[in-house]
């Protein structure tokens, strides 16, 4: 493992602990936390793939939002 791939692992796995730590972001899946953080890195470098990344944010992010919404 190379130190750019653990540092993400270990900046991962720090979000992870900080939103279980927020009442208003507990309930985030961490399956949808680990997609945000793999599409920012898959397309950081990719002119090309700018509008596929934004779209896949927006559609993670809008999950996001509408489970916190329906939280009780």
């Amino acid at each position: 493992m190379s130190d750019a791939e653990s540092s993400l692992e270990q900046l991962t796995d720090e979000l992870l602990v900080e939103c279980s730590n927020q009442k208003s972001l507990r309930d985030i899946p961490e399956n949808e936390i680990k997609q945000l953080i793999e599409t920012l890195i898959r397309f950081q470098f990719s002119e090309d793939n700018r509008r596929s990344a934004q779209t896949n944010l927006d559609k993670i992010v809008t999950q996001i939002v509408d489970n916190l919404e329906d939280s009780p």
